[in-house]
């Protein structure tokens, strides 16, 4: 554990900081009486769902420096442990440690349906593929439903909790990360099991990652599992950084994911994909939580802020839009280059303009850092 908090000091950036000021234009937190255990953000509107340990949920809207409550609605008897927005952002899904499954209109606030005994333990997991929800619960077993009839299509039985799923875009292959150290490749068409790779530890968290060639897992010890997409016989790496288990991931860009952990950190993780260079932890970026550990963390429809629910009876939003515009501004003018140029070359004899001139060409042949707004850092 040492070593790793080595790994994390050395690595930590000090531009990296003002990500975590809540009230730099960010919305204001929402704190609740109870732990907050999911959270998704509207596909396109600035609204966002909260899941309780307490079994209600609550919809919010954000804007820059306000977090207004429009309504909340009790049906779970039990913690509501994932909570997302329809592709269309009209419905609410939920699923609960009460094994129950459930639907809200948005507009009407009106229970569309919920279906009690839809697992025979708690929801754990949950996504939404087209019309279809998919489950995964604490024993095990992961159900497809078509919404539509609010039946069950397919079911897979795994050896431990289901803990996250992700969906491979444009084909029907769901992969599923458990506690009895699998990631399995499914086929919701056909419900039949293509591929499960094994790992050496309880895999909590998952993505796709570099254009769906890379699955990235957040594992118990706190190593982040990395396999080449399709090739499930082995991991291709272990990225360390976390002294405790990682929780949750969500992604910022191809290249880029933000973690959450056990010990209340976000950190911010670079994939690698040419073989060479090594997937690595950019560094820590606060502890948004108090050391509380963080359950859910995910991303505003228009990227520009980053919600988290922790241990700590709150919601906390951070504004992560200016590091998008970092990046778009981050080369200055080639006209204003040559202005300083000229004015700094005022005072110069010739052969400090001379060796001025052989610095800036150079500078230009450096090799330009791939994409990324993360890629500079070191």
């Amino acid at each position: 554990m040492e070593r790793d908090e080595e790994i994390i000091e050395d690595q930590q950036d000090g531009s990296l900081e003002s990500i975590l000021e809540e009230d730099a234009g960010a919305p204001q937190k929402i704190v609740g009486d109870v732990n907050p255990m999911a959270l998704d953000f509207h596909p396109t509107q600035n609204n966002c769902v909260v899941g309780w340990i307490d079994g209600s949920i609550s919809f919010h809207l954000y804007e820059a420096s306000s977090t207004v409550k429009l309504f909340d609605l009790s049906y779970h008897t039990s913690s509501c442990r994932v909570a997302l927005f329809s592709t269309e952002g009209n419905r609410i899904f939920t699923g609960s440690a009460d094994k129950s499954l459930a639907a809200v209109d948005v507009e009407t606030q009106k229970l569309l349906f919920r279906k009690t005994a839809a697992h025979k333990d708690g929801i754990n997991a949950m996504i939404i593929q087209d019309s279809n929800i998919i489950t995964g619960d604490d024993d095990g077993t992961i159900k497809v439903w078509d919404i539509r009839q609010q039946k069950e299509t397919h079911i897979w039985k795994l050896d431990d909790y289901v803990s996250d799923f992700a969906l491979v875009p444009g084909t029907n292959t769901l992969l599923a990360a458990s506690g009895d150290c699998t990631l399995s490749v499914l086929n919701t068409r056909s419900g039949k099991t293509q591929a499960q790779a094994e790992s050496a530890d309880e895999l909590l968290s998952l993505l796709l990652m570099r254009d769906g060639t890379r699955v990235v897992c957040g594992t118990q010890q706190g190593l982040l599992e990395v396999w080449n997409y399709g090739s499930w016989e082995d991991s291709i790496e272990k990225v360390r950084g976390h002294p405790e288990s990682v929780n949750t991931m969500v992604k910022i860009d191809e290249e880029t994911l933000c973690s959450g952990s056990s010990d209340g950190m976000l950190r911010l993780i670079n994939i690698e994909v040419d073989g060479r260079t090594p997937s690595r932890c950019i560094g820590p970026i606060g502890d948004l939580a108090n050391d509380f550990p963080i359950e859910v963390i995910k991303v505003s429809h228009d990227k520009q802020f980053l919600g988290s629910c922790a241990h700590d009876n709150t919601v906390h939003f951070v504004n992560i839009g200016f590091l998008f515009e970092q990046d778009e501004e981050g080369e200055m003018d080639t006209e204003n280059k040559e202005e300083e140029k000229e004015d700094k070359n005022g005072g110069m004899d010739e052969d400090e303009e001379e060796e001025e001139e052989e610095v800036v060409v150079q500078e230009k042949r450096q090799p330009k850092p791939k994409g990324g707004f993360f890629s500079g850092l070191n």
